[in-house]
């Protein structure tokens, strides 16, 4: 069985690069554009890995990843946090309760190996 990744971010062009970088693990990828939707698919597919931008419309980032690894069902769905603000990272990655963070911007191969290494792969 195929691992799931679910890449989630409001700008298109992070999200097609994370799609067309990712996809290279032969996983199974879902897409987001908003915390709301992000969180409503991890629910549903239990994706093995979720990367999650940190500002987002409806539900930002740190709440989807903190509801992600507060409930039973979906805690042990490893996280990436990627955000461009690096004020205070330290602190919204710690209340975040995800298991990576990655600052942009940053290079395809680096996320690639990033997600590998964080799925075992």
């Amino acid at each position: 069985m195929s691992k799931k990744i679910l890449i989630a971010d409001d700008e298109p062009d992070i999200l097609k690069m994370l799609y067309y970088t990712l996809r290279k693990l032969d996983c199974e990828i879902f897409q987001a554009d908003n915390g709301k939707d992000a969180l409503e698919l991890a629910i549903k597919e239990k994706p093995d890995l979720v990367v999650l931008d940190y500002k987002m419309p409806v539900i930002d980032g740190i709440q989807v990843s903190r509801r992600l690894k507060s409930s039973d069902e979906t805690k042990d769905i490893k996280i990436i946090l990627i955000t461009a603000s690096i004020d205070g990272i330290n602190e919204k990655f710690n209340e975040s309760l995800a298991d990576r963070y990655v600052l942009k911007p940053f290079e395809a191969k680096d996320m690639f190996e990033e997600a590998k290494n964080i799925l075992g792969l």
